[in-house]
């Protein structure tokens, strides 16, 4: 079952999203404030509105991939930091085929154990294999 409190702390995709969010309301704010013309600061509030539209959506993806979801052992391959997020790439086994992954994680203390050679247990979709997440920090049994 899908566990949103989980996904939010550690899902570096909706951190992105919100950082977009609030960062175009400031600058379609300060826009305003100094120009005053209609079509100078509507863009800052579309791309607010986008950012909303695509955390709505991943909220929405992530609750649905468990109805026909798959688990599998997976092992991480390699982990690295970027802009204050952990990266990471993994490889799980299913019907024979070996098929990887990436995950974009906020680094925190609970997901220091995703670190290289590690095991883990991953939730894939059966009909495209190559998505897939990391079963223990977005759901729950």
């Amino acid at each position: 079952m899908y566990n949103f409190k989980k996904s939010f702390k550690h899902d570096g995709y909706f951190r992105t999203l919100i950082i977009y969010g609030i960062m175009s309301i400031f600058v379609g704010i300060l826009l305003f404030s100094k120009y005053n013309v209609f079509y100078i600061y509507i863009w800052p509030f579309l791309i607010f509105i986008t950012a909303i539209v695509g955390f709505i959506a991943r909220i929405h993806i992530l609750k649905n991939f468990m109805k026909t979801a798959k688990i599998a052992d997976g092992k991480v391959l390699r982990t690295h930091y970027y802009r204050g997020s952990k990266i990471v790439n993994y490889e799980f086994n299913f019907k024979g085929k070996t098929f990887k992954g990436r995950a974009k994680l906020n680094y925190n203390k609970d997901n220091k154990y995703v670190e290289k050679d590690a095991q883990i247990k991953l939730a894939f979709d059966p009909k495209r294999p190559s998505r897939s997440y990391i079963y223990d920090l977005y759901f729950d049994e």
